[in-house]
């Protein structure tokens, strides 16, 4: 596993060329056709694919898993890359953002997505008001708000509830996004009906 360190601070809704995004040692470019390709000199990773708009979901992951198998990837180089291969394939940042998020939660929604039993569960069960606690991109929250739920999603790092006030709005739903550590949440006692932990649950011994 390879450590990166005094990386700039990951901003996934930062300006960028179409078809090329790059962030501190890593650059990842959108090519015309090919599968998703490597290339590591002097410190520097460039990484080179032909996805399209509709290839843009949660089921990417385990695409680019799969390709950078034995390729010695840190995690703050796989968040880079996947950030990399959303913005270069759709022109613009929160258009990009939004073509990814659509296309997850409608694999979720038709139960093609691997977390779709696990999220069409959490659905029957909850009552009420939902607090979420470690919501990543927050596809949960959204998917409940959308059923006419009040939820908010909550998640320690900035960037995926800045990403997700963003593009609620463009897909036509409101939900509430609080930056905390699920340990330590600014609310009061009482003050959610249910409250759901399921994508906090892999990061848990």
């Amino acid at each position: 596993m390879s450590t990166i360190t005094n990386e700039p601070v990951l901003d996934s809704l930062a300006p960028s060329t179409p078809g090329l995004w790059s962030l501190g040692h890593v650059t990842v470019e959108r090519v015309d056709s090919g599968p998703i390709s490597l290339d590591r000199r002097g410190g520097r990773l460039h990484v080179r694919h032909s996805l399209t708009p509709a290839d843009l979901s949660e089921r990417l992951v385990a695409g680019v898993t799969s390709s950078i198998q034995d390729a010695e990837f840190g995690q703050d180089e796989f968040e880079l890359t996947m950030v990399g291969l959303v913005r270069s394939t759709v022109d613009g940042a929160l258009e990009s953002w939004t073509t990814y998020y659509r296309n997850s939660l409608a694999e979720l929604l038709d139960g093609t997505a691997d977390f779709a039993p696990i999220h069409d569960k959490a659905e029957e069960l909850v009552r009420g008001s939902v607090l979420d606690l470690g919501s990543c991109f927050g596809f949960l929250p959204l998917r409940l708000a959308r059923a006419g739920m009040d939820v908010t999603a909550t998640d320690i790092l900035p960037g995926t509830m800045i990403l997700l006030d963003a593009v609620a709005p463009e897909l036509g739903i409101t939900i509430d996004t609080v930056i905390c550590d699920a340990g330590e949440v600014p609310a009061p006692d009482n003050s959610a009906d249910t409250v759901t932990a399921i994508h906090l649950l892999e990061h848990v011994d």
